[in-house]
């Protein structure tokens, strides 16, 4: 058995006999002189006979049912298993990582991506969205997707448009996001099976976000199949609304280059003192984009240092929509 998984769950019942013996296991029952390599199980198993998470018998020596290499089974769907060589344990966590494991293909075989198969590897063309590859260019902000079988819109015969297609830039620190919600310059091949899209991310990535394409739906429950705007068909079978592909993108450790200008002070008056409204711009603050910083405070003296600013209002300005935020600026450093 060669690159091959299993999820869901094994049950298995029945006696015990001596001069058989009965196993259940996620890959393996009761395997004889067989070999398993690049294999990895989510199965909870449970059975009244011997069981293991991967196996229900070992393969040790000295009359070994089964060799093999970079095999798994996760630890944290079982509570009680047979212990067998050729196999490692990891948490559910570790079993979505590519990291985890060692000597697998992921260039040819195998693929993470999204919430296709929950997070788990999956192989490339043999999956629920039948997916081959899914490249993205960061530098240039240019994808593509390629199918084992055409994809389809509408009543299952129409061709993608980008309207059907949902890109978003998901970010715990809200600094990277899209000007467009739907993919830019979607291009679809002629036999349905390969697309090529375009997105414009505005902000500065850290390595934390990642880029996620789906169906498109609306609402606000996007785990509700019944919010897809237009069913996306993959093999003749609707895509779930709430499936999506991702890809993570890598921080920017490029340092652009900025420069400070206080471009001018207004001022108003109140009581009892004076209120002065100061705003600098920050030039070169990425490709296309200057930052606009806002202050205003009483102050007894006329004029005021940009290192004595400590709470301050921004804008991004940049081709397309202003993002507005606030919040404190500790040490005026740039």
């Amino acid at each position: 058995v060669y690159n091959s998984y299993s999820l869901g769950s094994v049950l298995a019942q029945g006696p015990l006999y001596s001069s058989h013996y009965w196993a259940a296991g996620g890959i393996f029952g009761a395997p004889e002189s067989s070999i398993a390599s690049n294999c990895f199980t989510s199965a909870v198993v449970s059975s009244t006979l011997n069981f293991g998470a991967f196996a229900g018998r070992d393969g040790q020596a000295p009359t070994p049912h089964y060799i093999g290499q970079n095999n798994y089974f996760n630890i944290s769907s079982t509570s009680s298993y047979t212990v067998v060589s050729y196999t490692t344990s990891k948490t559910t966590q570790q079993l979505k990582a590519k990291d985890t494991f060692s000597g697998w293909d992921f260039d040819n075989v195998w693929m993470i991506s999204g919430n296709i198969n929950d997070g788990f590897p999956f192989l490339r063309g043999n999956n629920e969205m039948d997916l081959l590859d899914l490249t993205f260019i960061q530098d240039s902000s240019i994808g593509s997707l390629t199918f084992s079988t055409p994809l389809y819109s509408g009543t299952g015969t129409q061709s993608l448009q980008a309207s059907d297609v949902f890109v978003r830039i998901y970010d715990p620190d809200g600094a990277v996001s899209l000007t467009s919600s739907n993919p830019l310059n979607f291009q679809v091949s002629y036999d349905n099976k390969s697309f090529m899209f375009g997105c414009s991310p505005v902000g500065i990535p850290s390595g934390n976000e990642q880029l996620r394409i789906g169906p498109a739906y609306s609402g606000t429950n996007s785990s509700s199949t019944a919010l897809s705007t237009a069913t996306i068909y993959s093999g003749g079978d609707p895509v779930q609304a709430n499936k999506y592909l991702s890809v993570n993108l890598v921080a920017d450790t490029t340092v652009p280059t900025v420069t400070l200008t206080q471009k001018t002070t207004k001022k108003a008056f109140t009581t009892p003192g004076s209120v002065e409204w100061t705003y600098f711009v920050q030039d070169g603050y990425g490709a296309g984009r200057s930052r606009l910083y806002i202050d205003h405070r009483e102050f007894s003296s006329q004029g005021v240092k940009p290192e004595d600013l400590t709470n301050i209002q921004y804008a991004d300005i940049y081709d397309g929509p202003v993002i507005y935020k606030s919040g404190g600026y500790n040490g005026w450093g740039i």
